[in-house]
């Protein structure tokens, strides 16, 4: 019988109350002053504390400890395994990781920290070509890769490692935990045994894992890591990337690899600094094989002490490349999937990125290469050869993306959810989407954005009432079976809804419900947000008393920079000149009074979404535009200018759950604050939207009515597809605007503002 077998169950609770190790010093077994533990870094000191005290509150998750590559991720569990080793002598720690690479780094490790536990190390499975490391299931200290225990104990309800609880410590639990085999193992250990994740670059489900500890890159450097310097080259190459479940395909990184002016290029660039005397030591990243032989090829035909490794060699020449690379022998390795982990040379002066990559933990570890300091080296180069990209842009990684981000937290778990909205400084990128009904709407590229929608029902509900509680709860569920990322698992008060990294139901008291996004970005924003949009329907549709109805609305959220007083008002100005023909793109309940069906008061404004253009605050005299200095019940809320990050509410579309309505309306806003980027010039539009009523308007109001003319007329021009939608939507509102103002509609109608003739060609005369 083993060790493991013989010994009883102790309760994962009497564990998890075990003291911390700094509240027993002198106490623990084996603590005489040869053995203690090397000294840690201040940072690295504060992680053991913190993952030491989370293991004990909240024993039911995974600890995630995120610090970039380079950082120590693997001392600071190294710590916190042999803090539980000696608290706990009957006990066993089991190490796992995605390769034997990254195992014999720990193994290494381990030998140096803890020399007293050396005889008590042991593997699970062969490490084929390293001999120090043997096969030991009776160890006290075990070590071995996910799919090796998966391959053994996963199917075995009556393996040993379920009968007693274990220190379980996984090295890059990203990875796992996307995988079958990291499910296994939470299945397995999850409330059995205390686990401890390792990551930079977590993205991992909030309800089994938690971050209890993270720096960023930015955080660690210049103090404790090296200082980057980033060289972006273009190439000049155009590329059509094509990305199937997350990846870049195999045939698009050999599309970029193969040509032989590109690679041309990265060796001149190389050679230009090799010959003064920079890049002595270079760890270049390849697209594939064949181009990883090509750019060895060409380096060592320019004199460059150059070799390749990839799979494709046989181990014994990849170990030779390695060691001589080690010994300073060659100059450059280029790599191909390999030495992205479990691979340490301090002395890298430089990190050339010759491939692009839409990972992040990819572009992590192979900047990480070159992060370590050693001896006279307190800096290193990232040189990033970028393309010009047609499409998918957002979904690539660069290097400053990395280096100057902020740390991970438990909020902004699993891929996709950000903490705080966020907008580039420099000139706006548009990508299109591909949604269907959508193909080519465009978006502007790393903008954040959000949306509200509200629910009502009759008669309204209020927030104590035991019905809207059940039904805030069944929207929960609506959401938890169609969104991908989080979800606030109980009902928000009015307003109580600052947790911007999940989707969440409030209520508003006027209509009944909200329900808010969390901040989306990019295509995976827009994909998220038509999931739960079509969620939504459904729901809806099956609902006996929930609906869409004249009170409720739909709000977006625009991260902006309107961080300075001239773009305040230069979009204002822009803002009151194009309301009159914004208006129409939406019903005219968001305008107008609503009475009834089909009855209008075209003289009364909606209070809750008021036009700038009728506001004599503004017009009376120039205000000073700051958060309070204007109501937010305004066709577009500024109160939030003053933000970190300044955001834009617009308010003024109807309620939907058609996500081929607001994914447009989201669209046109991107493109009317993006063009000209901040540089609005003109004075406001004052008096009336839609002067009059129900008038019967000549030609010339015509003309300053239609939003595309307004839109040429601040050199904003649409996409085509875009602007077929919006044609569309202005179309099928047609009737709805007939029972408000019918003679106005008239008018419209004999400028052509319905021909679908007109919509498709695309050209628009503008009228004096």
């Amino acid at each position: 019988m083993s060790v493991i077998e013989s010994t009883a169950v102790i309760p994962l609770a009497t564990i998890a109350a075990i003291p911390s190790p700094h509240s027993i010093e002198g106490k623990r077994k084996g603590s005489d002053e040869d053995h203690r533990f090397p000294e840690l870094r201040r940072y690295q000191r504060d992680a053991v504390q913190q993952t030491d005290h989370h293991l004990s509150s909240d024993p039911e998750r995974v600890q995630v400890i995120s610090l970039p590559t380079g950082a120590g991720k693997t001392l600071v569990a190294m710590k916190l395994a042999y803090d539980f080793l000696d608290r706990n002598e009957d006990m066993k720690v089991l190490w796992l990781a995605p390769s034997w690479d990254l195992l014999e780094q720990a193994w290494r490790k381990c030998q140096a920290c803890v020399p007293q536990y050396s005889s008590q190390m042991g593997t699970i499975g062969d490490p084929k070509g390293l001999p120090d490391m043997k096969e030991n299931q009776q160890a006290r200290f075990l070590f071995t890769t996910v799919q090796t225990w998966y391959s053994r104990f996963s199917s075995d309800a009556h393996d040993p490692f379920s009968k007693q609880p274990l220190l379980v410590i996984i090295d890059e639990c990203h990875w796992a935990a996307a995988a079958q085999h990291g499910k296994a193992l939470l299945d397995r250990f999850l409330g059995q045994s205390l686990m401890i994740g390792l990551s930079a670059t977590p993205r991992v489900d909030p309800e089994t894992h938690h971050i209890a500890y993270a720096k960023s890159f930015a955080e660690l450097c210049p103090e404790f890591l090296a200082t980057p310097r980033i060289e972006e080259f273009a190439t000049g190459e155009t590329w059509d990337p094509i990305i199937n479940s997350g990846q870049i395909t195999p045939k698009s990184l050999a599309d970029l690899g193969d040509r032989e002016t590109r690679n041309e290029k990265i060796i001149q660039r190389f050679l230009q600094g090799y010959q003064k005397g920079q890049y002595q030591r270079v760890l270049m990243f390849a697209c594939n094989i064949n181009h990883a032989n090509q750019l060895a090829t060409l380096l060592s035909r320019s004199g460059v002490p150059s070799k390749a490794v990839h799979s494709a060699n046989n181990a014994e020449d990849n170990q030779t490349a390695i060691s001589e690379f080690r010994e300073g022998r060659i100059n450059t390795l280029v790599a191909v999937e390999m030495l992205t982990s479990g691979f340490d040379v301090p002395e890298i002066d430089a990190v050339f990125l010759t491939r692009p990559t839409d990972s992040l933990t990819l572009l992590a570890q192979m900047v990480g290469r070159g992060a370590r300091k050693s001896p006279g080296k307190d800096s290193f180069t990232i040189v990033e050869f970028t393309d010009s990209v047609t499409r998918l842009g957002s979904q690539l990684f660069h290097a400053k993306e990395y280096t100057q981000g902020v740390a991970p937290t438990s909020s902004t778990m699993p891929s996709g959810p950000r903490v705080q909205h966020d907008e580039l400084e420099d000139v706006r990128r548009f990508e299109v989407l591909q949604l269907p009904g959508l193909a080519g709407v465009p978006f502007a590229c790393d903008q954040t954005f959000g949306v509200e929608i509200e629910i009502g029902t009759s008669p309204r509900p209020r927030s104590r009432d035991r019905d809207w509680r059940v039904g805030a709860q069944k929207i929960i569920e609506c959401l938890k079976h169609s969104a991908s990322l989080p979800v606030c698992q109980r009902p928000l008060g009015y307003h109580e809804n600052n947790e911007h990294c999940s989707w969440r139901v409030c209520y508003d008291s006027s209509c009944g419900w909200e329900v808010v996004s969390p901040i989306l970005v990019n295509r995976d924003g827009f994909d998220e947000l038509a999931r739960v949009s079509q969620g939504l329907d459904r729901f809806l549709d099956q609902s006996p008393t929930m609906r869409i109805n004249h009170e409720t609305g739909l709000h977006i959220t625009l991260a902006t920079r309107l961080n300075t007083e001239e773009r305040r008002r230069g979009f204002a100005a822009r803002l009151t000149r194009l309301e009159n023909g914004l208006y129409t793109l939406v019903a005219p309940s968001r305008l107008y009074q609503w009475h009834g069906p089909y009855t209008y008061d075209n003289y009364g404004r909606n209070e809750f979404c008021k036009p700038y253009r009728d506001s004599r605050k503004l017009n009376k005299a120039p205000i000073l535009f700051s958060s309070g200095s204007l109501s937010r019940y305004h066709s577009v809320n500024l109160n939030r200018i003053d933000n970190a990050i300044q955001l834009l509410e617009v308010r003024m579309h109807q309620g939907t759950t058609d996500y081929r309505k607001i994914i447009p309306w989201i669209a046109l806003w991107m493109q009317i604050f993006n063009h000209s980027r901040y540089q609005w010039q003109g004075n406001c539009e004052f008096g009336r939207v839609l002067p009059g009523g129900n008038t019967a308007i000549g030609q010339w109001r015509v003309g300053k009515e239609d939003i595309f003319q307004l839109l040429e007329r601040e050199m904003i021009f649409l996409p085509q597809p875009l602007r077929q939608l919006l044609w569309e939507r202005r179309r099928q509102l047609r009737d709805s605007w007939k029972h408000a103002v019918p003679n106005r509609v008239a008018r419209w109608e004999a400028a052509g503002w319905y021909d679908s003739a007109v919509a498709s060609s695309g050209h628009c005369q503008l009228n004096p």
